[in-house]
């Protein structure tokens, strides 16, 4: 999340907003409307250049 710890952020690729914008529903909500079709693309990247 975006307002995660600092530790925990360096290790994931991707970030959610943050809990206090209800970052796990706006997450939840966009992939359902995707019928569960989701890419890179669709997600903030936590770090520059990100490879998955």
């Amino acid at each position: 999340m975006e307002n995660g710890s600092g530790p925990l952020r360096a290790q994931v690729p991707f970030l959610a907003p943050s809990h206090r914008e209800y970052g796990v529903m706006q997450v939840l909500k966009q992939v359902l409307r995707q019928n569960g079709e989701v890419s890179p693309e669709d997600f903030v990247k936590a770090h520059g250049d990100v490879t998955i």
